[in-house]
């Protein structure tokens, strides 16, 4: 009997000490002491609805489940809350009820930065009573910004950050992100967050993902909006990438691969604007003022430069051409859809198709798929070109003024025709729909105009041709592409409907040789259709000699075949040739070379 009161004894006295010692070490008074602390940091009440557990593994840890941050007095919602909220503990401070909460753990927060529409910010500003700083750290955070006023919005997941607030109100923040689907390495600095909702705070920011990377460093203010001003630097290594992960629809695939940009920023909600800027794209140099608006339902770019060399090539999709033949590949100018805005750039030299245009201003608006853009280059060229991506069928417009240029630089790279040369005024005014050049060109309607002076028709000698009418002239140009026809001037005036330049008056004149015709210019096809009446100007008395018949001038543009239009005169030449003498052709001319 005694045995068993001694046993129920110290059962009681186990019992005692266990309940002592629960007592002790029970973290329920830890919610009060972190709700202290943190509203003494923080300025802000800490809800704790699931209570403190104490926590041994990984390490001994209170937990308090069902943690929430409240908002500023008047706003709805917390700033943040989180299935629970983690604070390290020592042995000795659990049995003394001491927490130190220099850094504390939450884990999977969804995290609401607000401001309303009056301005009232949902963040906490700075410690009202001067406490302790405080340390956060995020696990698998989800954090929403949202401004009310300009609408201006983005989020962050997956976000593993660690946050620090100093007394002062110095912010610091380090981690990872997942931003518009891409990891993103953040870091960022704000030197008063209080003074940030005023006249602005000095901020650095840090962010490097695979479309791009910035640094930027000046300050930080969002009394009017979320606002940066001061030094930024932007790359990467596809630009079009970059655009899209900040929401731009961008099109195509084209150059505008690796840039840098350097200068001043100044943005506010939506709006971002460099100024001064060093802009490196591709392979161009540039400095200017670059622009990027989202505050539309399109973003919007408008940038002013001045660039060294700008070759169009690189930016423009081959159409699919082959020599001699328009191409038949999609142009895809519904790839415009996705950007509006304004480009003016000053180059000292325009290349494009092979050819170099020289010193060139080019001024370009983009508004809903269609981008109309002025290229001015001195004096000596005028050009408005259109491509409307808006609708179902892509549209082309072009109204260019050639002055003192060279023709070969104007037909040949663009064209395919080598063979005629000389200085002076070329004009069209034109436009087409379709999907690919070669549909464009069979729909292409307007006018235009040559006037050419000191130049050549290269590879056909019009006088020789004349001086010796032979069976070599069913073979077009002479033997081998040699000889040039010069002139002091050639004109031609064309009216072009549904593909077709039909040519109203044509005239060559020079010294030894005046020419007029008429005919068609098949754009499509490539090809020439012309009646010229050719006339040597022979003999002391200068008078103009020609053929009886009109001479044609037919075949592809690149290489057109001349012959007179008689029946037989390809199937039975030396008849043919016959002919013209019982006609009259003068028999001074009767043999090759003479004249």
């Amino acid at each position: 009997m005694r045995r068993m009161h001694v046993l129920a004894g110290m059962a009681i006295i186990l019992l005692a000490f266990a309940a002592a010692a629960w007592i002790v070490i029970s973290p329920g008074w830890a919610v009060g002491f972190v709700q202290a602390k943190v509203n003494e940091a923080l300025g802000r009440n800490l809800k704790v609805s699931g209570g403190a557990h104490l926590q041994l593994a990984p390490a001994l840890a209170i937990r308090f489940d069902g943690v929430s941050l409240a908002g500023p007095s008047g706003m709805d919602g917390d700033f943040i809350s989180a299935p629970s909220l983690l604070v390290p503990i020592t042995v000795s401070g659990l049995i003394a009820h001491r927490l130190d909460v220099a850094a504390i753990t939450f884990t999977e927060p969804q995290i609401d930065f607000t401001i309303d529409e009056i301005g009232r910010m949902s963040w906490p500003a700075a410690s009202v009573t001067g406490g302790a700083g405080i340390k956060f750290y995020l696990n698998n955070a989800a954090i929403r910004f949202r401004d009310h006023r300009t609408e201006q919005s983005f989020a962050l997941s997956t976000a593993n950050l660690a946050v620090e607030q100093s007394p002062a109100g110095e912010i610091t923040l380090e981690g990872t992100a997942i931003i518009n689907g891409q990891l993103a390495k953040i870091q960022a600095y704000v030197k008063d967050v209080a003074r940030a909702s005023g006249q602005g705070s000095p901020a650095e920011l840090a962010v490097q993902a695979a479309p791009l990377s910035v640094s930027f460093n000046g300050r930080l203010a969002t009394s009017a909006g979320l606002g940066l001003a001061g030094t930024v630097t932007v790359s990467g290594e596809d630009l079009r990438q970059a655009l899209r992960w900040t929401g731009a629809k961008v099109g195509g695939a084209l150059g505008l691969k690796a840039f840098k940009l350097t200068g001043s920023l100044d943005a506010t909600g939506r709006a971002f604007g460099m100024l001064g800027a060093d802009i490196m794209i591709d392979d161009i140099a540039a400095r200017g003022d670059v622009t990027l608006d989202f505050r539309g339902g399109v973003p919007k770019l408008q940038a002013l430069a001045a660039v060294e060399a700008i070759d169009l090539d690189k930016y423009i999709a081959p159409a699919g051409g082959i020599p001699g033949e328009w191409g038949t590949s999609a142009l895809g100018f519904a790839a415009l859809r996705g950007l509006d805005g304004g480009l003016t750039i000053e180059t000292r030299n325009l290349k494009y198709s092979g050819a170099d245009f020289g010193p060139a201003k080019i001024a370009a608006q983009l508004h809903s798929g269609r981008l109309d853009a002025r290229i001015v280059s001195g004096s000596s060229m005028d050009a408005s070109v259109t491509l409307d991506g808006s609708g179902p069928t892509d549209g082309f417009a072009l109204s260019y003024t050639g002055r003192d240029g060279d023709a070969a630089r104007w037909f040949g790279p663009l064209a395919g025709i080598a063979w005629l040369g000389g200085n002076g005024v070329f004009s069209a005014n034109v436009s087409g729909t379709g999907k690919t050049q070669q549909e464009i060109i069979a729909t292409l309607k307007g006018e235009a105009h040559l006037a050419l002076a000191n130049g050549a028709l290269h590879g056909l000698d019009i006088g020789t041709a004349l001086a010796a009418v032979s069976a070599e002239m069913q073979d077009g140009w002479p033997a081998g592409g040699k000889g040039d026809t010069p002139f002091a001037t050639l004109t031609a005036d064309l009216t072009i409907a549904d593909g077709i330049a039909a040519i109203g008056n044509l005239k060559l004149e020079s010294p030894a040789l005046t020419m007029t015709g008429t005919g068609d210019i098949d754009l499509l096809r490539r090809a020439l259709d012309l009646r010229a009446d050719p006339r040597l100007v022979t003999g002391a008395a200068a008078e103009p000699v020609g053929l009886p018949v009109a001479v044609v001038i037919k075949g592809p543009w690149a290489r057109p075949r001349i012959y007179p239009d008689m029946a037989d005169i390809v199937a039975n030449p030396k008849a043919a040739y016959d002919a013209l003498k019982a006609l009259g052709f003068p028999q001074a001319f009767d043999s090759a070379g003479g004249n």
